[in-house]
């Protein structure tokens, strides 16, 4: 009992030497590659605390310890960035009392840590603080995707075959009130057959203007989507690189390829279908309406 307690007066801090179990380990590739053969209980022993940091440790922010170890350096001598979240790390030598860290709460990284802010780089979040939403991107800045005038030329040919689409269904209820007039004339004979005939050639020609046109609409912006999403991709890729060290020691970067590749299917969809889709059912929309006015305003 007298041990116990002497275990829980032990301050946590800059200094520290602590210890924590392998599996806890941060970053794994550093953990696997010196414990091959992990078994359960393994502790590391004699790790010396450097700092605080939030990280994100299974896609949740987690106040961790950053430690180094004398096991784990480069070929130069440097110590290896090593961390272990809080909760499991055992203090066996206090370091220097005027750094020490706060006592951690079951939520340390919101207002009990404020002393810390400028330690851990202030990402710390604030008890007052309020989650928002991502701001939806502008047209400018979808369309800054748009890597040279062949895709800008693509674009422009699918927002014309799109809008021609668009032209469609209200050409076809033009065509269905002008024919079923003229059939409502005729009653029987060579001249209601002939009506008939051209009512069919009508919806014949209709179709396969309808057909060609929604397939060119889909070839052009297709193609300009699968360009945009290649740039969208680099450029992803060149904001990774231009990080320094530290993003990628405060962020979990293993699943960085899944993220990219289902943004970037959502942005193809996005600039492809969808947007030549919303063109040619707003064309429909706008002349759908001033077509019922014109033929009757006052039932429309």
């Amino acid at each position: 009992m007298t041990k116990t307690r002497a275990a829980e007066k032990q301050h946590l801090g800059i200094g520290a030497v602590v210890s924590f179990p392998v599996k806890f380990l941060h970053p794994h590739h550093h953990r696997d590659g010196h414990f091959p053969n992990l078994e359960d209980g393994h502790r590391l022993t004699d790790a010396v605390v450097v700092r605080r940091e939030v990280k994100l440790i299974n896609h949740k922010e987690t106040l961790c310890v950053v430690v180094h170890h004398d096991d784990f350096k480069d070929e130069e001598g440097r110590y290896h960035r090593l961390w272990c979240a809080e909760s499991h790390i055992r203090v066996e030598k206090e370091g220097q009392p005027e750094k020490f860290f706060e006592q951690s709460t079951e939520k340390p990284f919101l207002g009990s840590l404020s002393s810390d802010t400028e330690q851990i780089g202030g990402i710390i979040k604030k008890e007052n603080e309020t989650s928002e939403a991502d701001p939806l991107a502008t047209a400018r800045e979808v369309f800054s995707f748009v890597p040279d005038t062949r895709t800008k030329i693509l674009i422009a040919f699918g927002f014309f075959f799109a809008a021609c689409s668009g032209v469609i269904f209200p050409a076809l209820a033009w065509i269905f009130s002008g024919s079923f007039s003229d059939l409502s004339a005729l009653t029987e004979g060579d001249e209601y057959m002939k009506a008939i005939r051209t009512l069919a050639y009508n919806f014949m020609v209709l179709g396969v203007v309808a057909f060609t046109f929604m397939t060119l609409q889909s070839f052009f912006m297709e193609l300009a989507a699968t360009e945009m999403t290649r740039n969208f991709k680099t450029q992803w890729f060149k904001a990774l690189l231009r990080q320094d060290m530290a993003y990628y020691d405060l962020r979990d970067v293993s699943g960085t390829a899944t993220i990219l590749s289902t943004n970037a299917l959502r942005f193809k969809k996005g600039v492809g279908r969808k947007l030549s889709d919303g063109i040619q059912f707003f064309v429909t929309l706008i002349l759908g309406l001033v077509y019922g006015f014109w033929s009757s305003w006052q039932v429309s």
